[in-house]
């Protein structure tokens, strides 16, 4: 008989779909999220993105909302101004060990 036993439970590996490390990161983004929602700490009202059912396509509503308000004005002195910077890259550069000190 070539390969392992059929009938024995050591003859199979157990298949994980979600490893320890994945469990625990949701465990504590679950709890995080809860405390920070239920005390109201670090979130702004208008904040998008990480509160449950707030997705960013509502700051983008807001965004183009605010921009055609600002146009309907019609007034010189008054404009709009919209600053987007791109941090997907911004800690390509950090000096991690002065981070972690």
């Amino acid at each position: 008989m070539c390969g392992k036993e059929p009938n024995t439970t050591s003859s199979f590996r157990p298949i994980s779909l979600l490893s320890i490390a994945e469990l625990v990161e949701r465990f504590i983004h679950e709890h995080l999220a809860h405390l920070l929602e239920s005390n109201h700490l670090l979130l702004h009202p208008a904040s998008a993105g990480f509160p449950r059912n707030r997705s960013t396509e509502e700051q983008v509503a807001a965004v183009t909302q605010f921009i055609h308000d600002g146009i309907q004005q019609k007034r010189p002195h008054l404009r709009t101004d919209l600053l987007l910077p791109d941090f997907s890259r911004g800690y390509d550069r950090v000096w991690i060990k002065a981070l972690l000190v």
